[in-house]
């Protein structure tokens, strides 16, 4: 079975992170009933530091690109089995990927535009959770903190929020947050130290009743975002046809990209709801996609509206729609959840641990395009080129093993040409002739005595 590491749940969604929300949908849509969702809250866990990652058998594979690519990897079995009869790995049963019967051309548009909603609608939420502060202190902060035990809460959030700052600086976003009323306080300090530093910029704002420029700033700030947000909206929504999937009747990668991101949006209560404003608003056809792509793949679950404007005529008509297209197969099973349980320092480290083994037992491979696999060196029924790669890391290992033996050689060799080791050597005789002597000179004491009695 796999299992499936992702951000705890909250606000009516499997998790608060759009990657993990993306690769709940895939497995949802490709496995069904054939993996368990872990609710975990310490990215140190992972391989690489983050959320989600995937375990199946002796493979973990983080990131959802690689999680993707991994499960794309399983051929087609037209016998699934109800996660009840799952009794080990081996009975798993594989079903094809969702985008297998793509085009080309489809799958280029895929690519292209999978990139783009990671990027620049990815780097949008990201703005909205973690940059803006009465986003980040009054949710993002304290949903954080109730997944993670003491001393964790007060740190991982902070670092989580420190990891994202260059991607959005890169982004030209992290400038564009606003301040809340915690730093009112210290923005009249700034005002006030550059007043006190030109008394005239003070007099002429008393006189002419100009605007502070502070509160000129944020609004040029806020309309500078929103008009971004609604160029990147704008795009989005020619992509999605009305009342349908991307490529037919069944949603593809692009189409969980896409919804993950707006799900999270409409769902999570931000205390500035600009990107949910807006998306309300005046992208309807987006929020109708979203709801398409979750009814589909939880058909059985009830879907609770976030706004009376999303439970609208519209949305129910799609919600419908999708049930229609789900019902026409077999029902899907809802995953299992193991909630989040909060480990001990040691649990951490043996789960870390034992996900760097499972790094270690594996090897990532390249393949011609997006595609990469993990394949394991016993692997007997490997490719040609996966054998060829594998005996190219078996003699890399024999190699870097030579290199070590070299390396000590080395060392020693300069011990005794510099004259270190002889010394190291001579002092430690020395001191085990001292001993020996001791001992002998205790014996020799002992002889009269015994001679005498």
């Amino acid at each position: 079975m796999f299992q499936l590491y992702v951000w705890p749940g909250a606000w009516n969604l499997p998790s608060i992170d759009a990657q993990c929300l993306i690769a709940i949908l895939y497995l949802q849509l490709s496995f069904p009933g054939r993996f368990k969702i872990v609710e975990c809250a310490n990215p140190d866990v992972s391989p690489l530091g983050q959320l989600p990652f995937l375990v199946h058998e002796n493979h973990s594979v983080s990131t959802v690109p690689a999680i993707l690519a991994y499960l794309e990897g399983f051929e087609e079995s037209t016998s699934p089995r109800p996660i009840e009869r799952l009794a080990t790995d081996d009975e798993l049963p594989i079903t094809p990927a969702i985008d297998a019967g793509l085009s080309p051309g489809e799958r280029a548009k895929t690519a292209a535009w999978t990139s783009y909603i990671d990027t620049h609608l990815g780097d949008l939420v990201l703005q909205s959770f973690y940059a803006l502060a009465p986003n980040y202190r009054k949710l993002t902060l304290p949903t954080l903190a109730s997944f993670l035990p003491i001393p964790q809460k007060y740190y991982v959030p902070g670092r989580l929020r420190d990891m994202y700052k260059p991607r959005l600086e890169a982004a030209d976003l992290w400038d564009l947050a606003e301040d809340d009323g915690n730093d009112e306080q210290g923005a009249a300090t700034k005002k006030a130290t550059k007043w006190m530093r030109n008394p005239l910029e003070k007099a002429k704002e008393e006189v002419t009743g100009d605007e502070p420029p502070e509160q000129v700033k944020k609004a040029f700030v806020r309309e500078k975002l929103i008009e971004r947000c609604r160029a990147t909206f704008q795009l989005l929504e020619g992509l999605v046809p009305n009342g349908s999937f991307m490529f037919g009747d069944r949603p593809s990668s692009l189409d969980l990209h896409l919804a993950a991101h707006i799900l999270l949006i409409l769902h999570a209560p931000l205390p500035n709801p600009l990107l949910r404003t807006l998306v309300l608003e005046s992208f309807s056809t987006l929020i109708d996609h979203a709801l398409l792509v979750r009814t589909f793949a939880f058909p059985t679950q009830a879907l609770p509206p976030t706004d009376s404007i999303v439970s609208s005529p519209v949305s129910e008509k799609a919600q419908k729609h999708a049930r229609q297209l789900s019902s026409s197969s077999s029902p899907l099973p809802y995953p299992p959840i193991e909630p989040l349980q909060h480990l001990s320092p040691s649990e951490s480290l043996k789960l870390a641990w034992d996900g760097v083994l499972r790094t270690a037992r594996s090897i990532r491979i390249g393949m011609p395009g997006p595609r990469a696999t993990v394949i394991d060196l016993g692997l007997d029924d490997a490719t040609p080129l996966e054998r060829a790669e594998a005996e190219a890391e078996k003699d890399l290992a024999k190699w870097r093993w030579a290199f070590y033996a070299a390396a000590g050689a080395g060392i020693i060799t300069y011990g005794i040409a510099s004259g270190i080791l002889p010394v190291l050597v001579g002092v430690a005789t020395g001191a085990l002739r001292v001993e020996i002597s001791e001992e002998e000179g205790g014996g020799e004491e002992h002889g009269p005595d015994d001679e005498d009695n």
